[in-house]
């Protein structure tokens, strides 16, 4: 028998005084180790580079071949202008420029190594963006998401909640704000000069969000005049639809005068410096000027009358004023 240095006498007795016996049972153990090496071998093989689909036993599917892995590698979706790129706008509602933003900032926190406790490499971070921005702009299931992008929908579930909370602590308090200085302010209010509306830092209104999956004991409390359960969250932008606050939700039996007692972002136009000493100018009928002190927000009737609080009146109390109010 030939052993494994390639000797036919090496496995039999021998001047170091070693049986067949132990030989036998030295040539079957490196055999067995071999065997193992081989597996293992087999298995980094299977679970790394190409592989056609299917469960981890027998590997990853390939996502650069799934509906949107096909999608983000169309060269057209880097011309500007293309219909690709409003395609992509209609479907995601961002940009394709805030998107590869997104990317760059979600590998910053999410690709922590380059493969999985297996070896095998990472799902694609830019499908999993692609999945929440679906999810959050029209409210899929994930199920739906595994169907476009191959990915579980167990693993986009866990990174919707992953990404939802880096979202809430780290990009919310940039993009999600009061104007803080006076630069900001006057940015602002500009727009609704423009319009007429000089003063004004901001719109406000509360918005309802249906909640499909109400407990059944908050059903009575969440069910107000929408007819079934919401909750209630008090909105605030500016005339170009950019959001300035957002007070968390409330039960959708609780009404607009109440909410807004609670908003902190309100509190602020009430009482912050910034907002009360702002100087605007308005006109009268004749034409001349003057000046008043004090930012406010437009609302709708259902708000305290608070003086940081205007609303729009169907027609001036003046009957011959040429420009009827909104």
């Amino acid at each position: 028998m030939v052993g494994y240095g390639g000797d036919d006498d090496f496995w039999d007795d021998n001047d170091d005084g070693t049986s067949s016996e132990e030989a036998e049972y030295i040539r079957r153990m490196w055999e067995d180790e071999e065997e193992e090496e081989e597996e293992m071998m087999a298995i980094k093989r299977r679970n790394c580079g190409k592989r056609p689909g299917g469960t981890n036993r027998s590997g990853r599917p390939n996502y650069w071949a799934s509906t949107w892995g096909v999608m983000l590698r169309d060269p057209n979706l880097q011309t500007i202008g293309s219909d690709a790129r409003k395609t992509f706008m209609r479907r995601f509602r961002v940009p394709h420029s805030i998107f590869t933003r997104l990317v760059r900032w979600t590998k910053g926190w999410h690709e922590k190594n380059a493969a999985d406790a297996a070896g095998r490499p990472r799902c694609p971070t830019g499908l999993k963006v692609l999945g929440w921005l679906r999810m959050v702009g029209r409210g899929v299931c994930f199920d739906d998401l595994e169907e476009l992008s191959s990915i579980k929908s167990s693993t986009m579930h866990a990174f919707f909640h992953e990404f939802n909370r880096h979202a809430r602590e780290e990009l919310y308090p940039i993009h999600v704000r009061m104007p803080s200085n006076i630069n900001e302010l006057m940015e602002i209010e500009a727009a609704y000069a423009a319009v007429g509306i000089p003063g004004t830092c901001g719109s406000m209104d509360v918005v309802h969000i249906p909640l499909g999956a109400c407990p059944h004991g908050l059903i009575n409390v969440c069910t107000g005049k929408e007819g079934y359960p919401t909750l209630a969250y008090n909105v605030i932008c500016d005339h170009s639809g950019r959001a300035l606050a957002l007070m968390p939700g409330a039960y959708g039996t609780i009404n607009d005068k109440t909410i807004v007692r609670s908003d902190e972002a309100v509190e602020t136009v009430k009482t912050g410096d910034l907002f009360k000493s702002f100087r605007y100018q308005v006109y009268r009928p004749d034409g001349t000027s003057f000046f008043i002190t004090g930012a406010y927000l437009i609302v709708d009737g259902g708000y305290l009358r608070w003086s940081c609080l205007q609303c729009g009146l169907k027609r001036s109390s003046d009957e011959n004023y040429p420009t009827p109010y909104t």
